[in-house]
């Protein structure tokens, strides 16, 4: 229940931010190191289970450095957006921002869209619905429509792509591998993501 705690304590010192009339969308945060086959597939059924496009925020962690520079990451995140009718843009979320439904839903605001709901993994589901029950309380500090929710999309099958095995081909010079792994506008991107895996 820390978290709970914590969470409630860090909304205190937030600021107020209401409903804007941006375009309606969910999100989906994740690492995406890189996007891979199962991530398209989450942000699909994310948009399928809402029946709204999606926009993959890119979570990159303080802790856990991403091998990838963001400069490639964004490369590869804009062709995803070309190749995917169902996903309505992308971005990196800001490091250093705490990444928490209420700033996630702020920082959409600020690229001109108004967030219905947030798609995640079964890793994710518990920590956010308690997020989720606190941003449609009363005691929000973040008004959303009163439906947002939370929705399960990915369940993390031990034997489908992760990005554990698209770097682990690319370590092994596994092309055929990785083009298993990957969707077909990101083959390209084989040599160069090489140059980043030790």
């Amino acid at each position: 229940m820390n978290y709970v705690k914590n969470f409630e304590n860090f909304l205190n010192e937030a600021v107020v931010s209401e409903m804007t009339d941006g375009t309606k969308v969910v999100f989906f945060p994740g690492r995406f190191q890189p996007f891979h086959n199962g991530h398209v597939e989450a942000l699909k059924r994310t948009s399928d289970a809402f029946g709204l496009p999606v926009i993959p925020l890119q979570i990159l962690s303080a802790r856990e450095e991403s091998p990838f520079p963001d400069s490639l990451l964004q490369k590869m995140g804009a062709d995803v957006v070309r190749a995917n009718s169902f996903i309505e843009d992308y971005f990196i979320y800001p490091q250093g921002s705490k990444t928490v439904i209420p700033l996630m839903v702020q920082f959409l605001r600020s690229k001109g869209y108004e967030s219905m709901g947030v798609g995640c993994g079964a890793d994710r589901l518990r920590d956010y619905t308690a997020q989720v029950a606190y941003i449609t309380s009363p005691r929000t500090d973040t008004v959303v429509d009163p439906g947002f929710t939370v929705k399960m999309v990915d369940a993390r099958e031990g034997d489908g792509p992760s990005g554990t095995k698209v770097r682990e081909a690319l370590r092994n010079g596994d092309q055929k591998a990785f083009d298993m792994l990957m969707p077909k506008e990101l083959h390209k991107y084989y040599d160069e993501l090489r140059k980043y895996i030790k």
